[in-house]
């Protein structure tokens, strides 16, 4: 009956063992997937832990480290000034022994019952830092860079995710529709809408640009004209693009030039002589001597009294009079 009860709980043991054995040869599996180094000591100091990436960086190997001294690994570490302390020290910069500089972030290893029995630090190789910071850099001024280009645009810009919610508008969409960004940003593409459906609902649906769409919109129901163009990044749908083109503004010019056109034309017709009409002898007078002045070069000379057309007749010979101009003075 002993020697039963004797094997059942070997049996328990052998399966229990082999538990932890599988737990930790999955945490290593783990922790040697990381691209950061990692190495542990135990409350004498000594390397208990390092993972292959740590191994790479120090050129070790696992088997020639593990159960040394950290002092002989890495001799100016800090692990055990943290494991003393029980602090941590972030992103401390540290020279390994064959030269390359890391990034190290140090911890104490602390039980349940506030006991410390070890240390453990992460670091990275310095240049991949480095390389990582200028890529955000570059993508910071990339991003910088074409806010800009977008703020400064006279045309509206507003852009929503592929749900149909704002995103982005720049200066000139505020402008038009007088709605601010809180506003916009995060609301249906129909916030800004008077007249009309929602193009880039349409665009969204279709996965195709629409141009030249007339509409209404803003608080000012202003006249505009819509082209809206799908964003799609790696032929997966990630929203869509609106550019808005304020012709109110264009027609107020079309209606100040057609103005100007009728005030040229006005002003380039042909006159003679007999357009002027009057029969009085002043008048007669005034056009036989207008006609001789014609012929030559000499500054002609209106007098008369206020409102009696001297203005009127100067304009008439300053336009054109087909015999010859004259330089008329009042």
């Amino acid at each position: 009956m002993q020697s039963v009860l004797l094997i059942d709980l070997l049996k328990t043991n052998d399966q229990f063992f082999r538990r932890i054995q599988t737990e930790m040869d999955r945490q290593r599996l783990i922790l040697n997937s990381i691209d950061e180094g990692m190495i542990g000591i135990d409350q004498k100091g000594i390397v208990d832990f390092i993972n292959e990436s740590a191994c790479t960086m120090l050129e070790v190997s696992d088997f020639n480290t593990i159960g040394k001294s950290i002092f002989e690994i890495i001799p100016d570490s800090k692990l055990v000034r943290v494991l003393n302390s029980g602090k941590p020290e972030l992103n401390d910069e540290l020279v390994l022994p064959n030269g390359l500089a890391i990034i190290s972030s140090r911890y104490p290893l602390i039980s349940a019952t506030g006991e410390r029995f070890g240390a453990f630090a992460v670091f990275k190789d310095v240049s991949e830092v480095v390389k990582l910071a200028e890529e955000v850099t570059d993508l910071k001024s990339i991003k910088t860079m074409l806010e800009a280009i977008i703020q400064s645009s006279d045309d509206a810009i507003s852009v929503v995710d592929e749900k149909g919610n704002g995103v982005l508008v720049n200066r000139a969409y505020t402008r038009i529709t007088g709605l601010s960004e809180d506003e916009v940003i995060g609301k249906p593409a129909t916030v800004d809408i008077n007249e009309g459906e929602s193009i880039h609902m349409k665009v969204l649906e279709t996965q195709k640009p629409i141009r030249g769409v007339n509409m209404r919109i803003g608080e000012e129901n202003r006249d505009v004209i819509v082209n809206v163009a799908p964003i799609i990044v790696n032929k997966q749908m990630k929203g869509s693009v609106g550019v808005i083109h304020d012709i109110t503004e264009m027609r107020n010019l079309m209606k100040e030039l057609d103005w100007a056109k009728q005030i040229i034309r006005k002003l380039e017709s042909t006159f003679t002589f007999s357009d002027i009409h009057g029969n009085s002898p002043d008048i007669r007078l005034s056009i036989d001597q207008a006609k001789i002045a014609a012929k030559s070069d000499i500054p002609v000379l209106l007098r008369g009294e206020p409102g009696s057309g001297k203005s009127s007749l100067q304009m008439l010979f300053i336009v054109r009079v087909v015999e010859n101009p004259i330089n008329l003075y009042v």
